[in-house]
């Protein structure tokens, strides 16, 4: 029997034993999250400009911290809420709330909150983008996981490794010193590592992602990374799975729609400020950001 073989074997005994009590089953897993930015400036100008370089370094290092984030991933047999954790330093996170990183962080999907729903296939996203709350309905994505052989502690739960793939797309903003912007958007296969623990028979896990035999304690999708730092299972007070009801009720595709035309408007904002700094006359040169 190898080793996938027996790992099935050993799932499956541990849903055997499980169900009994599944009815009641309950906990709460913490997630350390951070987020890398693959950002690039380039600036188009015959002269070196150090204030506008010291300005990107410190606006890079701000975004960074805003998606450093604490999260609770509460869970039943099929239900789950991911959110973020309240902190004293002003709200949820406590970083990044400042509107233009609180901007930012929701284009990257870094302030969301998600409900997932294992046995009826829904999920809800809610975000919050420009001030205005939406409540985002989708479906829950089908992972294609490959269970891997490789194997790690993560505090006390001996974890598998598994893999998948995704489309990420990434965009690129420039503007030039004439004040026009131009977006191009491309698409990559991003591969997905995650590690789960047989020892927690939930298809759980953080963000929008599931449907492993086992709780993901850590997972890593090229864009964030997510970690458990603690797990607590069936806790004296009974855990309230809700189900997010704040913000408008938009499909993923309105959604877009609505962020895509926010973005070209404060590009036209931006761009108008631009010409009216560096045209004729003035500083003039362009930058590209990349972000994936």
């Amino acid at each position: 029997m190898n080793i996938l073989k027996a790992l099935a074997s050993l799932t499956f005994a541990f849903f055997i034993s499980f169900n009994s009590n599944a009815q009641n089953f309950q906990g709460i897993a913490t997630y350390h999250t951070a987020t890398t930015l693959d950002m690039k400036m380039k600036v188009d100008s015959s002269k070196s400009n150090p204030k506008m370089d010291q300005r990107m370094a410190q606006m890079k290092k701000r975004m960074a911290e805003a998606m450093q984030k604490e999260y609770e991933l509460k869970f039943d047999k099929s239900t789950s809420t991911y959110t973020e954790v309240e902190t004293l330093e002003g709200g949820a996170g406590g970083r990044g709330g400042r509107g233009g990183m609180k901007m930012f962080a929701s284009i990257m999907g870094g302030n969301s909150s998600y409900y997932k729903n294992i046995s009826t296939t829904e999920m809800l996203e809610q975000t919050e983008f420009y001030g205005k709350q939406f409540l985002i309905t989708d479906t829950l994505t089908k992972w294609d996981w490959k269970l891997g052989k490789e194997t790690k502690k993560i505090g006390s739960y001996t974890c598998y490794k598994a893999t998948s793939t995704r489309i990420m797309k990434t965009k690129t903003f420039s503007r030039g010193s004439d004040g026009n912007s131009e977006e191009i958007e491309k698409e990559v296969e991003q591969e997905i590592i995650a590690w789960w623990t047989p020892e927690i028979p939930i298809s759980q896990g953080p963000s929008r992602y599931w449907g492993l035999p086992g709780l993901i304690l850590e997972l890593n999708d090229g864009k964030t990374t997510m970690v458990c730092s603690k797990v607590v299972l069936n806790p004296k007070e009974k855990v309230e799975i809700e189900i997010p009801d704040d913000g408008k009720k938009v499909t993923k595709k309105e959604y877009s729609k609505i962020m895509k035309a926010k973005m070209e408007e404060m590009q036209k904002v931006y761009g108008g400020r631009n010409q009216g700094r560096g045209g004729k006359g003035g500083r003039g040169g362009s930058f590209t950001i990349e972000v994936r």
